[in-house]
């Protein structure tokens, strides 16, 4: 038996390891080519969302708080709002100095959406500045929009701007809304359309992939095989067979390799039994 000096594995072990390559390069491969378009898709709307949600709060805050923090006024922010956002959850609260809590509004954190509502205005009243977060596992974002005094609202506050209590960028308020993301609007055929982009690059790669391993490791050995088979010569004019046993990586091969150099060594056998017994004919004179 020929000594063998590399490891040698079988057709099922082969196939199931190239199966298993395949998958995980298909995977690695078409999972980053679809998913991170969706990112990016995703990254556009969010920030689609937050421009949205901006333009519309300072729109509805400029032109109807403006002439005042009455409750006619406020409904004509809600108003507004929820007709440019439709399923949002909005809510205005005066800045603490401005705050009556026995006649004025103050969320009641009893819910999650009303905790991340107090959350937001006291961050707001710290920083003074405009926060979002967005959710992507709930599909909403959430905004705190700062409410500031414009130069035009000083003369309706002329004792408190006196005491510098009111100035021009003093804080009056902040709004704050969760708004459900637009991608939820996505419709069912746009997931199933993504999903077969997936898929198809799924396939196309596993099967590139598969078909390289199995050329290499099966049909390049088999074809090596069969050309040292086709140069075997049994005619009369041929004494020598031209034939040298080659240990194949492939077990089934490497049998098909060893039965063939088996049946080889009892030709020459036979060969050699012929001519051992046409010489004896011929020094015999028979």
């Amino acid at each position: 038996m020929a000594k063998v000096n590399f490891k040698q594995f079988t057709f099922k072990s082969v196939l199931l390891k190239q199966l298993f390559i395949a998958i995980a390069v298909a995977f690695a491969i078409s999972l980053p080519l679809t998913t991170i378009p969706a990112f990016f898709v995703l990254k556009h709307t969010i920030n689609s969302d937050i421009e949205n949600i901006e333009k519309v709060s300072y729109e509805s805050i400029n032109e109807h708080i403006s002439t005042g923090w009455q409750p006619y006024n406020i409904d004509k922010v809600y108003q507004r709002v929820r007709e440019k956002m439709p399923g949002a959850a909005l809510f205005l609260q005066k800045a603490p100095q401005f705050l009556d809590p026995e006649t004025d509004d103050v969320v009641d954190p009893s819910t999650p959406t009303t905790a991340t509502f107090e959350r937001l205005i006291e961050d707001v009243q710290k920083n003074e500045r405009i926060i979002v977060e967005t959710n992507v596992l709930n599909s909403t974002i959430n905004a705190a929009i700062p409410i500031k005094f414009q130069s035009q609202c000083l003369v309706c506050h002329s004792q408190e701007v006196k005491t510098g209590e009111v100035y021009a960028g003093a804080l009056a308020g902040t709004m704050v809304l969760q708004v459900p993301m637009s991608i939820n609007q996505i419709s069912a055929t746009s997931i199933i359309i993504f999903f077969l982009i997936f898929l198809l690059i799924f396939i196309v790669v596993a099967t590139i992939i598969t078909n390289k391993l199995v050329q290499t490791n099966l049909l390049v050995p088999l074809s090596g095989l069969n050309e040292r088979v086709k140069r075997l010569r049994l005619s009369s004019h041929e004494q020598h067979i031209d034939w040298e046993r080659t240990p194949q990586k492939m077990i089934e091969i490497d049998q098909i390799d060893e039965s063939i150099s088996t049946h080889i060594h009892i030709i020459r056998g036979i060969y050699d039994k012929l001519d051992a017994l046409v010489v004896t004919e011929h020094e015999t004179g028979l």
